[in-house]
């Protein structure tokens, strides 16, 4: 019987988490607000437009999880891939300044047709928790639910403003019909 040296390393797993909210509006009026630029649907943590703004890359801050804290961290959005009944934009995030607490996330802002007045906005990120194993616990521990409650005040962000936008384009006063 052969002994190993040393036991298989274990390789450390990321973190999936997602949020989603229902958009009353129809898909077309939010996408297009989606494909529109950033600055217009992308706010901070205190609903001011983002720093930065230019497509593909900008800095936000953030609520950390419910404590009312905040922080600053580079956000840069991908190409948008387009489909008959839904979009997607790559999206990844980090911190910015003293960061080794915080995990990079990378994943999608996604809408999707949901009905004729609805759309479903979806952030669906990946993570790896820092400082090894010992974060891992952590996180299964307590972190996850501060980065989900981060991910889904960003989401209920993004989702007012996509509201407001597809409402003002699909509002039948601004149809162009006259009065």
């Amino acid at each position: 019987m052969a002994l190993l040296a040393s036991p298989p390393r274990r390789q450390s797993a990321g973190v999936f988490t997602r949020s989603f909210a229902e958009i009353e509006e129809p898909f077309e009026a939010v996408e297009a607000a989606l494909l529109g630029p950033p600055p217009t649907w992308l706010t901070d943590a205190d609903g001011e437009q983002a720093s930065e703004p230019h497509v593909g890359l900008g800095h936000i801050d953030v609520h950390i999880g419910a404590a009312g804290l905040t922080k600053t961290v580079r956000l840069s959005l991908g190409k948008p891939n387009r489909q008959p009944t839904k979009t997607s934009i790559p999206v990844a995030w980090s911190a910015t300044g003293p960061s080794a607490l915080f995990p990079q996330l990378a994943g999608a802002l996604e809408v999707a047709r949901l009905g004729p007045r609805q759309t479903l906005l979806a952030l669906l990120v990946e993570y790896q928790p820092p400082f090894g194993r010992l974060g891992e616990i952590l996180d299964e521990a307590l972190l996850h639910r501060i980065a989900w409650a981060t991910l889904s005040d960003f989401r209920d962000r993004v989702a007012t403003s996509l509201a407001g936008l597809a409402h003002a384009t699909s509002s039948p006063s601004n149809s162009g019909a006259g009065s």
